[in-house]
């Protein structure tokens, strides 16, 4: 379609799109020009948090239009928020807007027209009466969501200070300051710095930030609005996104015909979508699994279980529980790996390490989960012979499976 001079389009696969309800933060990214000509594309992914065991690796929609202008994006933004509501019957809801939002935060790469017609959204979307936030400020709403990316911050300042002689982020420095006072004084002194410097480039990062004062709160928990607990429950960062961005282009292609694009997308949501149901049935029958072993582990502690046939009926799920617990623990070895990859190819480690640590707690999860089988396994068993000692006949002999 045509809008207003520009053609914005929005693409998005209806069993990932329902994902956007349960996500915590929300990231938008540009990405590595899958579309030939004018036509760009930004890929809207989702991060789950460390309890989840897909946070990092599915593009929820994707957007394309062939102008960059804060009208365009505009459009763009509201065409994907009304594909949402049409496609899953729901609004979204994003704290603190909503006391009940899943969705934490909205991380964008610190593109000006992105964060200002984000802005606007959230100038229409807040509803004083629900959120208590009375600003009808636009711009003045954005601290209580937004965050921006760390890593695009990072690479724009070295590439205008390491010439002089910075080796290291202004960012690293604001979030060593443990008080609001002392950030504010040290911002006050960076702007007197840059003021003195003769350097063009320095003086125009300096006057962006001081155009745009919703930037530094974005990378600073001290100076965002937002709740320390839900900055630190999601990402600074949008590699996530990235490196969706990056096997999405080894699979499909770049420069692609608009329509080509789109389907080469469509064959790769649906893989994705199988994928997902398969994870969500799997966890669901996992989770089922561990609350009958809790239950069961009591009746046989108590002497309540009784029948041979029950007790081997037990046995067989808890080796199939047993069985999903190994490849749940492979799949997380696998994002694991993953992430240690994208590891190499960036300096700022922080967030990347903090993601690997989350995932090895939950591989240690699976193996305790593993470890609390055999013992109740080892019960069942001695309970088994025990109803064979007592006079049960014309059973095989009880053979145990290998325990992990």
């Amino acid at each position: 379609m045509s809008k207003n001079g520009f053609q914005p389009v929005v693409t998005m696969h209806p069993q990932i799109a329902m994902l956007i309800h349960k996500v915590l933060s929300l990231v938008i990214d540009f990405t590595f020009k899958r579309v030939e000509g004018k036509m760009d594309e930004w890929g809207g992914g989702w991060n789950c948090g460390s309890d989840s065991k897909n946070a990092i690796l599915y593009t929820l929609a994707s957007l394309y239009c062939d102008t960059k202008t804060w009208v365009a994006f505009a459009q763009l933004f509201t065409e994907f928020l009304d594909a949402v509501s049409h496609i899953t019957r729901e609004r979204f809801k994003l704290a603190p807007f909503y006391p009940d939002a899943t969705c934490r935060v909205v991380i964008l790469d610190g593109e000006v027209p992105q964060a200002q017609v984000f802005s606007d959204f959230l100038a229409t979307y807040n509803n004083p009466e629900i959120s208590q936030i009375q600003t009808s400020d636009p711009l003045k709403l954005l601290p209580n969501s937004l965050k921006t990316c760390s890593l695009h911050f990072e690479w724009y300042f070295l590439s205008v200070f390491t010439p002089i002689g910075f080796a290291y982020c202004f960012e690293d420095t604001l979030r060593s300051s443990p008080s609001t006072s002392q950030i504010t004084l040290l911002i006050d002194n960076w702007h007197a710095f840059c003021t003195s410097q003769e350097d063009p480039a320095i003086k125009n990062w300096d006057a962006h930030k001081l155009a745009n004062p919703w930037i530094l709160p974005s990378i600073n928990k001290f100076l965002s609005k937002i709740s320390l607990e839900n900055w630190d429950l999601t990402p600074n960062h949008s590699n996530y996104v990235e490196s969706a961005h990056a096997a999405r282009n080894a699979e499909t292609g770049t420069h692609l015909p608009l329509f080509t694009a789109i389907l080469k997308a469509q064959e790769r949501d649906n893989i994705e979508a199988q994928e997902l149901a398969l994870m969500d049935a799997q966890y669901k029958k996992l989770s089922a699994q561990r609350q009958k072993w809790g239950t069961r582990k009591a009746a046989v502690r108590n002497d309540q279980l009784t029948s041979y046939g029950t007790l081997k009926d037990e046995r067989e799920r808890g080796a199939e529980g047993n069985k999903g617990s190994l490849e749940q623990q492979k799949t997380l070895e696998a994002q694991i790996k993953l992430l240690q990859d994208q590891m190499k190819l960036g300096r700022h480690h922080t967030e990347l390490q903090e993601q690997i640590i989350a995932l090895w707690k939950d591989v240690e999860a699976e193996k305790s989960i593993r470890r609390e089988w055999a013992i109740y396994q080892a019960e069942i068993d001695k309970e088994i012979q025990r109803l064979r000692d007592s006079g049960l006949a014309g059973h095989p002999p009880l053979i145990l499976w290998p325990q992990h």
